[in-house]
Parts: C-alpha cells; sequence; structure tokens
C-alpha cells in the first residue's frame, strides 16, 4: 500500500482537509527529492514556501473542528502542529544558510515527512473519530426531534 493510499484510508471528516492531505504529501516529497538534487535556493524557497502554507491552512482548518467539536485531545494535537512547522522553518534556515545536502533531504524525511505521516495516522483518525461521531449525534438529534422533517417539508 502506498503512502496516499494509506492517507486516503484515514479521514479527518473534513472534506477539504481529506482532499488536501495527500498533496501535501506529496509536495514534501517533491521539496525532498528537490534538496537532494540540489535544486537553486529560489526554486527550494518557494517550495518550502508552499508547503508551509498548506500546512497552515490544513491545521487551521483541523484546529477550528477540535474547537467546535470540544476535542479532547486538542492541546496536543495543536502543539504537534507547531512541532511540525518549527521542524520544518528549521530546515528551511539551515537550507538557506548551508545549501541541499543528503542530509537535509534526511532531517526533511524523518522530521518532517515521517513525523507527518504517523501525525495522520494517529492523530488526524482520532479527530476523525470525534468530528465522526460529532455529526452522527447532531443527525440522530435532529431525526428524533423531527426538526429534520420539518425543515424539509
Amino acid at each position: 500500500m502506498n503512502q496516499t493510499t494509506r492517507f486516503s484510508a484515514v479521514s479527518v471528516n473534513l472534506p477539504d482537509v481529506d482532499q488536501a492531505f495527500p498533496q501535501l504529501f506529496s509536495d514534501l516529497e517533491r521539496l525532498q527529492v528537490a534538496v537532494l538534487n540540489n535544486e537553486d535556493w529560489p526554486i527550494l524557497n518557494e517550495q518550502f514556501t508552499q508547503v508551509s502554507l498548506l500546512a497552515i491552512k490544513i491545521f487551521r482548518r483541523e484546529e477550528e473542528a477540535m474547537d467546535l467539536c470540544r476535542d479532547r485531545g486538542a492541546v496536543g494535537h495543536k502543539s504537534a502542529h507547531q512541532m511540525f512547522l518549527r521542524n520544518l522553518a528549521g530546515i528551511k534556515m539551515k537550507c538557506e544558510a548551508n545549501g541541499p545536502d543528503v542530509a537535509l533531504a534526511q532531517d526533511l524525511r524523518s522530521q518532517v515527512i515521517g513525523w507527518l505521516t504517523d501525525h495522520h495516522r494517529i492523530m488526524n483518525a482520532s479527530l476523525g473519530r470525534t468530528v465522526k461521531d460529532l455529526v452522527e449525534r447532531s443527525i440522530a438529534h435532529h431525526e428524533s426531534t423531527g426538526a429534520i422533517a420539518s425543515s424539509r417539508g
């Protein structure tokens, strides 16, 4: 099973996040290859920026859902997002200062890509279950009170 398949097997139950997450992973892998291939800094800088912006967009949506669902794991999950962004920024700073190399490509693999894989499989899967449960409870409540039927009629 490839990484993209594993990502799509885990749902956060937020359609935009579920669609964007495989793209983030793909962008990170392209960035790692660019670092490994010693691409010029302007190209790398653009890729680092693109990855950072997409990650921030995804994390904001996840955190919004955590707050709305009153997710008990929100503090740790949000802290994990900040750690990811710090690690990515640190690798970007090293790359800008010293140039791309194999060691930075390995850091991207272990500290960013590998971390993101585990994060999605564990923390995002938990958030997905929380979101799904909230939606199902909301639907059940509305069905039991007749609110859905009366709003359609």
